[in-house]
């Protein structure tokens, strides 16, 4: 499934023809601290942070889709994928 969203990052445009190499990283849904592993510890708490204001929460926070970050059902999300009740995608 393709999710369209505004990323912050630059537009890159390729025509054809041209030849372009670009080292991309991709993102795993509820993997909030980057390190490959989604839902676990830590990125419980940078939520819960987030959930209290004490971590600014950009798009990576909005599980849910609903457009507000790090919202109670984002938690919620959050705590089942990591009791691996629910899956991420």
């Amino acid at each position: 499934m393709y999710q369209n969203y505004d990323s912050g990052l630059p537009t890159i445009t390729v025509n054809i023809g041209d030849a372009l190499t670009e080292n991309i990283m991709l993102w795993l849904k509820g993997d909030l601290n980057l390190n490959g592993e989604p839902a676990d510890s830590d990125d419980l708490k940078m939520m819960e942070y987030a959930a209290t204001g004490r971590l600014i929460p950009n798009w990576k926070f909005n599980l849910n889709g609903n457009g507000d970050l790090a919202d109670a059902g984002d938690v919620l999300m959050l705590e089942e994928a990591a009791a691996g009740k629910i899956e991420l995608w």
